[in-house]
């Protein structure tokens, strides 16, 4: 397999999203928005699993979902969460600032 010429080289690793992807202050804030993401799913899902699925709920007596029949959507799901989320990564590959958390003041 031949290697890619050194134009198609040099052109790579002068693309913007190549050289935000090697600046220290991006990885940096890239690493702090990731372990902030990561803090609170851990603290939505604690809550989600202890608190929303643990308490008692009412049972509805409607007659109008009564008229449809169940219909399972699962495969059609799995396929527009997935795409929409392989779609975002390879658009956030292209745009990685856009990964970051917005930390800026509020201006009044």
């Amino acid at each position: 397999m031949a290697l890619p010429s050194k134009n198609l080289r040099s052109r790579i690793s002068e693309h913007p999203a190549t050289q935000i992807w090697t600046s220290r202050d991006f990885l940096v804030q890239f690493f702090i928005s990731i372990g902030v993401i990561i803090f609170v799913l851990h603290t939505f899902a604690g809550f989600a699993a202890n608190y929303v699925e643990l308490r008692h709920g009412a049972l509805i007596n409607d007659p109008i979902l009564a008229l449809f029949q169940a219909v399972d959507v699962t495969w059609i799901v799995f396929g527009l969460i997935y795409g929409a989320l392989i779609f975002g990564i390879i658009n956030l590959i292209h745009h990685p600032k856009r990964l970051l958390l917005e930390c800026t003041p509020m201006r009044s």
